[in-house]
């Protein structure tokens, strides 16, 4: 019930500060677009504008990404306005970009080894099924976990990417909140994009829902897990 009002009240806040959270996700929007348009341009073997802008705009797109989180928690808890700079907080998005990266390398373990599973379980193929699917559950779960480490690090209360044990027990009473959330936020994410793929043939309309919706299911995510921060903190 905690984890459906603080999503609720999330989708009350992006709808009511709709232009404040476009801003700062903005830049994703456009240089992820760009590196759609980059990729189509690619030619295997060959360096040209195209493969040169794959990486560019890849790279602006993971810091101005990296950047909105750390705004919108910013904004949500501290009440601070966004700026476009990097240098500003640069330290916190090398922070939260290394802090990401760990707990997913972490998360995702047991989905990379998926193939040598299906090699000794090939004769039980349910049991593979199976596994995967807890592969899954515990990327999420590990994820949805640690993501209060998030805003502590994007205001400055958790001065280590690498301290995961300690945030781990911070969250401790609010995991599961924030794995409802993610569920919550993200399934119907995977839903809507799941029938654009299925039903609309167009790849320029699909691509651009898919950046959208993502852009959307970003922003809710991060205000969530700001929210959840608020309710730990008034606790703690």
């Amino acid at each position: 019930m905690k984890a459906f009002k603080i999503v609720s009240s999330s989708i009350s806040l992006v709808s009511e500060k709709f232009l404040v959270f476009f801003t700062m996700i903005f830049p994703v929007i456009i240089f992820e677009t760009l590196w759609h348009i980059s990729g189509g341009l690619h030619t295997d073997g060959i360096v040209t504008i195209g493969s040169i802008g794959i990486i560019i705009f890849f790279v602006l797109m993971t810091i101005y990404g990296i950047k909105a989180v750390v705004g919108i928690h910013r904004f949500i808890i501290l009440n601070e306005n966004y700026s476009y700079s990097i240098t500003k907080d640069g330290s916190i998005i090398i922070k939260i970009a290394l802090f990401g990266f760990i707990i997913s390398i972490i998360a995702i373990v047991p989905i990379t080894t998926n193939p040598i599973w299906l090699i000794y379980l090939s004769s039980y193929p349910v049991l593979s099924i199976v596994l995967l699917v807890l592969a899954f559950f515990f990327a999420f779960l590990f994820i949805s976990s640690l993501s209060l480490g998030f805003p502590l690090i994007a205001i400055g209360e958790n001065k280590s990417a690498f301290n995961l044990l300690s945030i781990f027990r911070l969250a401790k009473g609010y995991r599961l909140l924030l794995f409802y959330q993610f569920l919550m936020i993200m399934l119907p994410y995977v839903f809507l994009i799941t029938l654009a793929n299925t039903f609309i043939n167009n790849l320029l309309i699909v691509t651009g829902l898919n950046i959208l919706l993502k852009a959307y299911a970003t922003i809710l995510l991060v205000c969530s897990i700001s929210n959840t921060y608020l309710l730990w903190k008034d606790k703690n």
